[in-house]
């Protein structure tokens, strides 16, 4: 009985080895989150590319809206014909 109980800590430290060597850290990343919410934004932030496209997208939205443009048209107007809350 103490045999498998010694390979079962093995297992054990093994599987704990195994996942520690797949986590890939980088200097002055922030530590690793213990809660059940994973990260959403972080990894689109860390690449430039896809950051800068989305600020434009966003900077172009709100200053066509604020100039009187329709860039998006309200999918509940035009489904209900009503105007909804935040038209």
């Amino acid at each position: 009985m103490q045999s498998a109980t010694a390979s079962a800590k093995d297992i054990a430290a093994y599987r704990s080895q195994a996942h520690s060597l797949r986590t890939v850290r980088r200097p002055g990343d922030a530590p690793a989150s213990s809660g059940k919410y994973a990260a959403v934004l972080a990894p689109v932030l860390r690449n430039r590319r896809l950051t800068a496209v989305l600020v434009l997208v966003a900077v172009l939205h709100t200053g066509s809206a604020a100039i009187g443009l329709q860039a998006w048209r309200c999918p509940f107007n035009g489904v209900t014909s009503l105007p909804c809350p935040a038209c």
